[in-house]
C-alpha cells in the first residue's frame, strides 16, 4: 500500500508541474504581473511538495535514526531556502540564494 500512495503522490505533482509550465508557456507573451506571481507562487508550492515526497522517499531507504535526521535536516533546509524567497526579511538576513523556477 505504500508504495501505491507514493506512486499516485509523485505522479499528482508531476502532471501538476505540466499543467502549470503549459500555462506559464501558454501565457507566457501576455502575462500581468498578477499572473506571473501566482504562476510563481505555485511553481514553488509544487517544488515544496516534491522535496516533501523526496523526503518521504529517503526516510523510508534506511532504517538508521542518524541517515532520517540528516535527510530531514536536508529537506528543510531546501524547504526554508524556497520559503525565504517569499519573505523578505529572511532572504535579506540570511543571504539565500533563490532555489525555485
Amino acid at each position: 500500500m505504500k508504495k501505491e500512495i507514493d506512486k499516485i503522490i509523485s505522479a499528482l505533482i508531476l502532471i501538476s508541474f505540466c499543467v502549470i509550465w503549459i500555462i506559464r508557456l501558454a501565457v507566457a507573451g501576455n502575462i500581468t504581473p498578477e499572473a506571473q506571481t501566482g504562476i510563481s507562487i505555485a511553481m514553488n508550492v509544487m517544488l515544496i511538495l516534491t522535496y516533501f515526497v523526496l523526503l518521504y522517499n529517503a526516510w523510508g531507504a534506511f532504517d538508521s535514526v542518524i541517515f532520517k535526521i540528516i535527510f530531514l535536516v536536508i529537506a528543510l533546509f531546501l524547504v526554508l531556502c524556497v520559503v525565504a524567497t517569499w519573505i523578505p526579511a529572511i532572504s535579506e538576513f540570511l543571504k539565500i540564494p533563490m532555489i525555485g523556477f
